[in-house]
Protein backbone atom coordinates (compact mmCIF):
# COMPACT_ATOMS: atom_id res chain seq x y z
CA UNK A 1 0.00 0.00 0.00
CA UNK A 2 1.09 3.48 -1.08
CA UNK A 3 1.14 5.87 2.19
CA UNK A 4 -1.73 8.25 0.23
CA UNK A 5 -1.04 11.29 2.92
CA UNK A 6 1.77 11.83 0.78
CA UNK A 7 0.11 12.65 -2.18
CA UNK A 8 -2.92 14.72 -0.28
CA UNK A 9 -0.46 16.25 2.25
CA UNK A 10 -1.84 15.08 4.89
CA UNK A 11 0.19 14.13 7.77
CA UNK A 12 2.19 10.87 7.02
CA UNK A 13 0.83 9.55 10.20
CA UNK A 14 -2.68 8.59 8.66
CA UNK A 15 -0.54 6.94 6.05
CA UNK A 16 1.23 4.98 8.53
CA UNK A 17 -2.32 4.40 10.65
CA UNK A 18 -3.93 2.81 7.28
CA UNK A 19 -1.23 0.67 6.54
CA UNK A 20 -1.06 -0.55 9.89
CA UNK A 21 -5.25 -1.23 10.01
CA UNK A 22 -4.74 -2.84 6.92
CA UNK A 23 -1.84 -5.39 8.06
CA UNK A 24 -3.66 -5.61 11.50
CA UNK A 25 -1.23 -3.72 13.94
CA UNK A 26 -4.21 -2.41 15.75
CA UNK A 27 -2.71 -0.67 18.75
CA UNK A 28 -0.31 1.28 16.50
CA UNK A 29 -3.42 2.52 14.09
CA UNK A 30 -4.90 3.72 17.12
CA UNK A 31 -1.87 5.67 18.71
CA UNK A 32 -1.19 7.15 15.90
CA UNK A 33 -5.24 8.30 14.92
CA UNK A 34 -4.71 9.45 18.39
CA UNK A 35 -2.00 11.53 18.11
CA UNK A 36 -3.16 13.36 14.83
CA UNK A 37 -6.46 13.93 16.78
CA UNK A 38 -4.69 15.15 20.18
CA UNK A 39 -2.26 17.35 17.48
CA UNK A 40 -5.31 19.05 15.76
CA UNK A 41 -7.22 19.86 19.01
CA UNK A 42 -3.98 20.72 20.43
CA UNK A 43 -3.35 23.54 17.71
CA UNK A 44 -7.36 24.26 18.25
CA UNK A 45 -6.66 24.48 22.35
CA UNK A 46 -3.79 27.03 20.99
CA UNK A 47 -5.17 29.45 19.23
CA UNK A 48 -8.59 30.06 21.36
CA UNK A 49 -6.05 31.12 23.83
CA UNK A 50 -3.23 32.48 22.13
CA UNK A 51 -0.84 30.14 23.73
CA UNK A 52 1.78 27.09 22.97
CA UNK A 53 0.66 24.39 26.10
CA UNK A 54 1.37 20.76 26.07
CA UNK A 55 -1.03 18.41 27.73
CA UNK A 56 0.23 14.74 29.37
CA UNK A 57 -2.63 12.93 27.17
CA UNK A 58 -5.62 13.20 25.19
CA UNK A 59 -7.58 13.23 28.03
CA UNK A 60 -6.37 16.07 30.33
CA UNK A 61 -6.44 18.17 27.07
CA UNK A 62 -10.15 16.77 26.14
CA UNK A 63 -10.72 18.07 29.79
CA UNK A 64 -9.21 21.68 29.42
CA UNK A 65 -10.74 21.92 25.81
CA UNK A 66 -14.46 21.16 26.73
CA UNK A 67 -13.65 23.81 30.14
CA UNK A 68 -12.81 26.94 27.76
CA UNK A 69 -16.05 25.65 25.74
CA UNK A 70 -17.97 25.55 28.51
CA UNK A 71 -17.64 28.99 29.25
CA UNK A 72 -18.28 30.34 25.66
CA UNK A 73 -21.57 31.12 23.15
CA UNK A 74 -20.72 27.85 20.76
CA UNK A 75 -21.29 27.94 17.15
CA UNK A 76 -22.93 24.93 15.66
CA UNK A 77 -20.05 23.33 14.94
CA UNK A 78 -17.77 24.36 18.15
CA UNK A 79 -21.39 22.60 19.98
CA UNK A 80 -20.83 19.43 18.04
CA UNK A 81 -17.26 19.39 18.64
CA UNK A 82 -17.85 19.75 22.54
CA UNK A 83 -20.09 16.84 21.93
CA UNK A 84 -17.76 14.87 20.14
CA UNK A 85 -14.80 15.97 22.86
CA UNK A 86 -16.83 14.29 25.41
CA UNK A 87 -17.55 10.88 23.31
CA UNK A 88 -13.55 10.93 22.65
CA UNK A 89 -13.11 11.26 26.58
CA UNK A 90 -14.87 7.94 26.85
CA UNK A 91 -12.98 6.52 24.04
CA UNK A 92 -9.47 7.53 25.69
CA UNK A 93 -10.84 5.31 29.13
CA UNK A 94 -11.92 2.39 26.76
CA UNK A 95 -8.64 2.09 24.90
CA UNK A 96 -6.79 1.83 28.39
CA UNK A 97 -8.95 -0.82 29.55
CA UNK A 98 -8.11 -2.38 25.90
CA UNK A 99 -5.11 -1.80 26.17
CA UNK A 100 -4.57 -3.28 29.58
CA UNK A 101 -6.89 -6.17 28.80
CA UNK A 102 -3.83 -7.53 25.79
CA UNK A 103 -1.54 -7.66 29.22
CA UNK A 104 -4.05 -10.02 30.86
CA UNK A 105 -4.83 -12.67 28.30
CA UNK A 106 -3.33 -16.04 29.07
CA UNK A 107 -5.02 -18.26 26.39
CA UNK A 108 -5.57 -17.94 22.45
CA UNK A 109 -8.94 -17.53 22.39
CA UNK A 110 -9.12 -14.32 24.46
CA UNK A 111 -6.25 -13.20 22.57
CA UNK A 112 -8.28 -13.05 19.61
CA UNK A 113 -11.57 -11.46 21.44
CA UNK A 114 -8.68 -8.74 22.82
CA UNK A 115 -7.37 -8.44 19.24
CA UNK A 116 -11.10 -7.56 18.00
CA UNK A 117 -11.40 -4.53 20.98
CA UNK A 118 -8.31 -2.70 19.49
CA UNK A 119 -9.56 -3.75 15.91
CA UNK A 120 -12.66 -1.60 17.10
CA UNK A 121 -10.44 0.73 18.94
CA UNK A 122 -8.46 1.82 15.94
CA UNK A 123 -11.22 2.06 13.60
CA UNK A 124 -13.19 4.29 16.34
CA UNK A 125 -10.42 6.54 16.19
CA UNK A 126 -10.06 6.70 12.56
CA UNK A 127 -14.01 7.88 12.50
CA UNK A 128 -13.23 10.23 15.68
CA UNK A 129 -9.91 11.57 13.44
CA UNK A 130 -12.60 12.29 10.14
CA UNK A 131 -15.15 13.99 12.18
CA UNK A 132 -13.33 16.04 14.46
CA UNK A 133 -10.89 17.24 11.01
CA UNK A 134 -14.38 17.94 9.18
CA UNK A 135 -15.54 20.03 12.66
CA UNK A 136 -12.40 21.99 12.74
CA UNK A 137 -12.73 22.73 9.34
CA UNK A 138 -16.22 24.26 9.50
CA UNK A 139 -14.86 26.60 12.80
CA UNK A 140 -12.15 27.80 10.96
CA UNK A 141 -14.17 28.45 7.71
CA UNK A 142 -16.71 30.34 10.48
CA UNK A 143 -13.66 32.60 11.84
CA UNK A 144 -12.64 33.72 8.41
CA UNK A 145 -16.16 34.52 7.41
CA UNK A 146 -16.82 36.53 10.62
CA UNK A 147 -13.63 38.22 10.01
CA UNK A 148 -14.04 39.11 6.27
CA UNK A 149 -17.28 40.57 7.85
CA UNK A 150 -15.61 42.47 9.90
CA UNK A 151 -13.40 43.90 7.44
CA UNK A 152 -16.44 44.96 5.53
Amino acid sequence: MQLDSIKTGAPPALGHAALAMEEGFFMEAAALYESVIEHQLLRYYNSLNNSDVRFSSLSALAGKLNGILNSRDLSEPEAALKDMIFDLELWCRDRVAARHALAEVEEEKRWKKALKAQKKQAKQARKFYKKIRALLEKIEQEEVSDQSGNEA
